[in-house]
């Protein structure tokens, strides 16, 4: 793992293309994150119990930091959308300069204008900055790529946008963090 204060966009290319080559699809992924399934309490999950939930099964949930054993392995990134952003941006470049141009799908055409429109950090220098802050608050990553991608101003909405922040951290705890993110934000531009 590359520490965060040395992440470059060429780090984040290269990431980028193992984890694009990695034996889960894309899209299969993005299934895993987005649809209600049980994750594990220990245990195999067609051991013991019928209906092949195991036993210690829950369902996924964001609120209570509940997710596949797949998030929780110490490889799997979460990546922020100023980081697609970058990504799909240097996609493009590849692209137009290469010999035969070829034209990209409606699909990540549609990707690459939200992520623009939605990145919050136009930098890879910004990006590590923020993870640097994040992680050494003990922030789950979960929590991490959701306060980079809303940047909320309050510990109110940061707590109401992200629900695990309850009780984990108190407010002036809290509003330090998103002051630092700010603070980072503003001087970007």
């Amino acid at each position: 793992m590359i520490p965060p204060a040395t992440i470059s966009e060429e780090d984040v290319v290269t990431e980028f293309s193992s984890v694009s080559r990695s034996s889960r699809s894309t899209s299969e992924a993005g299934r895993l994150l987005h649809r209600p399934t049980m994750a594990t309490g220990g245990g195999d999950p067609g051991a013991g119990g019928s209906g092949g939930g195991g036993v210690g099964a829950a369902e996924e949930d964001a609120s209570e930091l509940a997710f596949p054993k797949e998030f929780e392995d110490p490889e799997t990134k979460t990546l922020l959308i100023s980081e697609v952003s970058i990504l799909l941006e240097h996609r493009k470049q590849q692209n137009e300069s290469a010999e035969e141009e070829q034209e990209f799908s409606e699909v990540f055409m549609k990707t690459l204008n939200y992520t623009q429109r939605f990145a919050k950090f136009k930098n890879m220098e910004n990006i590590a900055a923020i993870r640097g802050i994040l992680t050494n608050k003990k922030i789950h990553k979960f929590e991490l790529a959701a306060l980079a991608n809303l940047c909320p101003e309050s510990p109110e909405e940061a707590k109401s946008l992200i629900p695990s922040l309850e009780g984990r951290f108190d407010d002036e705890e809290l509003a330090s963090i998103l002051d630092d993110i700010q603070t980072k934000r503003s001087f970007q531009y």
